[in-house]
């Protein structure tokens, strides 16, 4: 009787984490929370590098958990009846435990079809869509300016550094600089070699970079300070459009240099001048969902 009372209470808990764990993930974390490094491995993956991705390895280990202890279960029920010797009591109490065990994994599945059903992006645990409304964060659709928001999650101007309101006035931004040194802020913190958290698959490689997080999939870099300017469609291919879109492409021919230019400040503030018109318009970044600036 132990055992089928516990195996309850486990399945119960189990059942819960399945499917409330995704709800729970998104409403307790902010956006400069996206950026994670476990300390520790969840067995049977891989190091996720980002809260959104351990967050998902737990639910598929919890997914997995579920899957095994049935089996074990129903494995002891059945030799609990086979050992029972016709004795009823004992095989009512093994008819208990492989019910239980088969009741938990349909539970599983009748979780996993609800939130399917519900909305199928809460399976895929994809935390910046749900943070910034259902545009990931520095992507604007096809042909974003930006890639991941890396920074704090402030969109404000910095004081000191390459981005900094007093630096940006003395280049094309000009009168703009403090939208511009907001949107670096939110997208960087004014990191000069800052790599998106978004990752092109199966490759696993960062596609945006720098102060204004340039997606060098989509946009050639522009200013004489870039050594190398042609990126678009040669640095990656094909173009990455964000995790509910094209999420998957493979390195091209010129990504090492063109991270090379898109990681030098200059660069990397001359490209963004070009995309949001001296910064006039700043519909090209995602951040600017929560900045509000001009389009």
């Amino acid at each position: 009787m132990n055992i089928k009372i516990n195996f309850k209470k486990i399945l119960f808990s189990l059942f819960f984490l399945v499917l409330f764990l995704p709800t729970f993930s998104y409403a307790t974390l902010s956006a400069e929370e996206l950026v994670y490094t476990p300390m520790e491995e969840i067995p049977g993956f891989d190091r996720p590098t980002s809260y959104s991705g351990y967050i998902t390895a737990i639910y598929k280990f919890g997914l997995w958990t579920i899957g095994i202890s049935a089996m074990v279960m129903i494995s002891i029920g059945a030799f609990m009846y086979i050992t029972s010797a016709g004795n009823s009591n004992s095989a009512g109490k093994a008819k208990g435990v492989i019910v239980d065990a088969i009741s938990g994994v349909i539970l599983a599945m009748i979780s996993y079809v609800l939130l399917y059903t519900i909305n199928p992006a809460l399976l895929q645990i994809s935390l910046p869509d749900m943070i910034s409304g259902g545009v990931t964060n520095g992507i604007s659709g096809g042909s974003g300016g930006s890639g991941g928001s890396g920074g704090t999650g402030k969109c404000e101007p910095i004081t000191t550094g390459p981005c900094s309101v007093e630096n940006l006035k003395n280049t094309c931004f000009g009168t703009n600089a403090e939208m511009a040194s907001a949107i670096c802020m939110k997208e960087s913190s004014g990191q000069e070699n800052k790599e998106s958290g978004d990752k092109c698959q199966p490759e696993n490689f960062s596609i945006s970079l720098g102060l204004f997080q340039i997606n060098l999939s989509a946009n050639n870099l522009t200013g004489s300070s870039c050594s190398q300017q042609t990126c678009a469609t040669s640095a990656a291919a094909p173009m990455y459009t964000g995790k509910k879109k094209n999420v998957y492409c493979t390195k091209g021919t010129n990504y090492t240099s063109c991270v090379d230019s898109a990681t030098n400040k200059d660069c990397n503030i001359q490209t963004a001048c070009a995309l949001s018109s001296n910064g006039a318009h700043w519909g090209k970044w995602g951040a600017n969902s929560e900045c509000g600036f001009p389009n």
